[in-house]
């Protein structure tokens, strides 16, 4: 039987997303509201210009008050235990996924940040359970990883290294094999 791991989220850390976020949050106005001063060789439609403005203000805005709810959130990011993975790490966390509804993991970098990839044999059971705004991104993450559930290990107070394996490692032990 397996001890249950918790792996708080680091204050630090959200933190300095906070910060960094806030950064983004005024270049994308920037983007949005002086479009013509970023018009370059690359960029030269105003209207591209504008809109990506919008979308980073809109999405920055949503992390910039996210992080303030997760800093003062005193559930653990991640617990592992015989169960599954109880993921409460981001703004796109399902909760509890059972190590059996899981077919593999994967870790990946993307941009300069490492994700769990967690890819499951029911998507639906997990985009179903959650609330409109949730769905929304879970499908957009289906869209870009091929799987709604990702963990981003970022925020976390643990080495990232050391959690990718303890988390593998923990679904070689408890997954459960399919029937075939």
């Amino acid at each position: 039987m397996m001890h249950k791991i918790e792996i708080p989220s680091s204050k630090i850390k959200l933190i300095l997303m906070l910060i960094g976020t806030s950064v983004f949050i005024v270049g994308s106005y920037y983007l949005f509201q002086y479009p013509e001063r970023f018009i370059s060789y690359r960029f030269r439609s105003v209207e591209f210009i504008k809109t990506i403005g919008l979308l980073l203000l809109v999405f920055c805005s949503t992390a910039w008050v996210y992080i303030p709810i997760k800093l003062f959130d005193k559930k653990p990011g991640l617990i592992l235990d015989e169960d599954g993975i109880y993921d409460n790490s981001s703004a796109v966390s399902v909760g509890l996924i059972l190590w059996k509804d899981i077919e593999s993991i994967r870790v990946e970098k993307i941009n300069s940040t490492k994700m769990l990839i967690v890819n499951i044999y029911n998507p639906e059971k997990y985009i179903d359970r959650s609330n409109r705004f949730k769905k929304v991104l879970l499908n957009l993450n289906t869209k870009l990883y091929g799987t709604p559930l990702t963990i981003g290990l970022a925020g976390l107070k643990y080495n990232r290294e050391r959690l990718e394996k303890l988390i593998i490692l923990n679904y070689e032990l408890y997954k459960e094999k399919p029937n075939h």
